[in-house]
């Protein structure tokens, strides 16, 4: 049976910005230049982001610091199809040790972590339902683009706070089971493809 539960915005619970402006991407500066990795939209696969492949950029000392991501930080695309990514680790540890900022085509979620739990989110953000509401206020028709201000303006039940986390693991161990069955069914694959030309020797 389905429980009532509060609606909020998620602007009421988090700040909702874009990523880092191109005019400040490789930008000469008088303060040093901190190597870091810039994520893009084609980074952002799967609601828990692991090892990221960023591109190389090279910021000034004060930018870096500025659009840096931090642990619980929460990306989604600004146009092509909309989906999120959580940062449940430190930057470091999933760029080999690189600060980590988002690209021009994606926003930044930071939750407030005494309002919401960032997993809870991320998880609710990639459900069909949001996705629906995401795609019908996006303009353009050859790529959707889709608002800042539709993003924060996004309504959602939000529990409390340990039922929110509850809700994120029962979601997260259903995702790394869905992961872990494709990739049996990808070796099941493997081995009878190897079985099936051995029969028809095509692997002499």
């Amino acid at each position: 049976m389905s429980q009532k539960f509060p609606y909020v915005k998620l602007e009421d619970i988090a700040l909702v910005r874009a990523g880092i402006p191109s005019r400040e991407i490789d930008r000469p500066s008088e303060d040093g230049v901190i190597p870091v990795k810039m994520i893009g939209p084609a980074a952002l696969i799967g609601t828990y982001l692991g090892k990221v492949e960023g591109e190389d950029v090279s910021l000034p000392g004060p930018v870096a610091t500025r659009h840096g991501l931090k642990e619980g930080d929460i990306l989604t695309p600004s146009r092509g199809v909309f989906r999120a990514s959580l940062l449940d680790k430190e930057p470091e540890q999933l760029s080999g040790g690189f600060q980590l900022v988002a690209g021009p085509l994606c926003y930044v979620i930071r939750i407030d972590a005494g309002k919401a739990e960032p997993a809870y989110v991320a998880w609710l953000l990639s459900t069909p339902a949001v996705q629906a509401k995401m795609t019908a206020s996006a303009r353009g028709a050859a790529a959707r683009l889709f608002s800042r201000d539709a993003l924060a303006e996004i309504d959602f039940p939000l529990p409390p706070i340990e039922m929110q986390r509850k809700l994120a693991r029962i979601a997260r161990d259903a995702q790394m089971l869905m992961v872990a069955r494709r990739d049996e069914a990808r070796l099941e694959l493997a081995i009878t493809t190897q079985e099936l030309s051995e029969i028809l020797g095509l692997n002499a």
